[in-house]
């Protein structure tokens, strides 16, 4: 099967979006939650997920295979604070009572065939990955929105919820951890109101249960704390914008000959030679030159183009796409 050109590879005998939804209507999920609102899904089962992980398993292994290991905690002016550890100290760190989060597990096992199931069903879908998240009793991770879209699966043990039932805004550019101290944050680029995680109306107040499922949208405000101990998956999202694909195009088109010269490096000039500050003739010509080539060569990209370059992206390893999130902001 194929759209616009690009080859969709049918989808495995395993569906990962009925592991997630369970009963729940597909069709209502993407016109009402996918990247619009978080959703709660109580399955009550709870080997749903033991396939994929298991405590033993997480500390034996997991932590030495995956891409980055963090202790994370509050400090104790209540800042939410991160440390990079070694496999090694896991334990040692999660008896300290801290949540050890293992990053970008290795996709192996009924993990790598959910993750091939997941791609083949959501298309076109961004670079999928999971990470897990190890908490004792009482700890977790204070309020906070991320730039990605993410499921969260919980595995073993209990853990208590507040998610936003909408999104805080559109297309967030940074992760944004609200500081503990402030009712009011002010950033250059936006200002925000500390949000009443205890309104129903505003926020999901939910235990999760081994087998349970939380959707979240990117910008999603959400904290947790461990009823006992906690062990959840994560399945998280890269991001991929209109931006992404028609870079891609581009940079797929230099090598052909045509368009090569747009790769080329761009001599310098003797400043002395600058008419107050400007470009000499010969260099804006030069790079009026490029510019109507590269005018000329966006003029030709097409919807399917565009598509095979979401195919391509998709496909990116999960490590490189993530690597591309932008740091938290506060």
């Amino acid at each position: 099967m194929s759209v616009f050109g690009v080859q969709i590879h049918k989808a495995p005998a395993i569906s990962a979006l009925d592991l997630l939804l369970g009963d729940f209507d597909r069709d209502r999920f993407f016109s009402e939650h996918w990247e619009k609102g978080s959703l709660v899904i109580k399955h009550n089962d709870p080997e749903r997920f033991s396939h994929l992980l298991n405590r033993e398993q997480f500390i034996k292994e997991e932590v030495q295979h995956c891409d980055r290991i963090r202790a994370n905690y509050d400090d104790p002016d209540g800042w939410a604070s991160e440390v990079d550890i070694l496999p090694d100290q896991a334990a040692r760190f999660y008896e300290a009572g801290m949540t050890i989060a293992a990053l970008d597990l290795r996709e192996t096992g009924p993990r790598k065939e959910f993750l091939e199931a997941f791609r083949a069903e959501v298309f076109p879908m961004a670079p999928v990955h999971f990470s897990s998240y190890y908490s004792p009793h009482t700890k977790g991770y204070c309020l906070h929105f991320d730039t990605y879209p993410a499921w969260l699966m919980q595995v073993e043990g209990s853990k208590h919820w507040y998610i936003s039932r909408k999104p805080a805004l559109k297309n967030p550019q940074f992760n944004i951890v609200f500081p503990p101290d402030r009712e009011v944050l002010e950033l250059p680029w936006i200002t925000l109101q500390k949000p009443d995680v205890e309104n129903p109306d505003e926020f999901w107040s939910v235990m999760l249960e081994p087998g349970d499922v939380i959707y979240m949208p990117a910008a999603t405000w959400h904290q947790a704390r461990a009823e006992d101990y906690s062990l959840g998956l994560t399945l998280a999202s890269a991001q991929i914008s209109a931006f992404d694909m028609l870079l891609a195009v581009v940079q797929h088109s230099l090598p052909a000959p045509e368009f090569q010269v747009l790769a080329e490096r761009i001599g310098g000039m003797d400043a002395a030679q600058a008419r107050d500050g400007k470009l000499s003739d010969d260099l804006e010509s030069l790079l009026a030159e490029r510019l109507e080539l590269f005018k000329n060569l966006v003029a030709r990209i097409e919807v399917p183009n565009l598509c095979r370059a979401f195919e391509l992206l998709s496909q990116t390893p999960p490590e490189q796409m993530m690597k591309r999130e932008p740091k938290r902001d506060v």
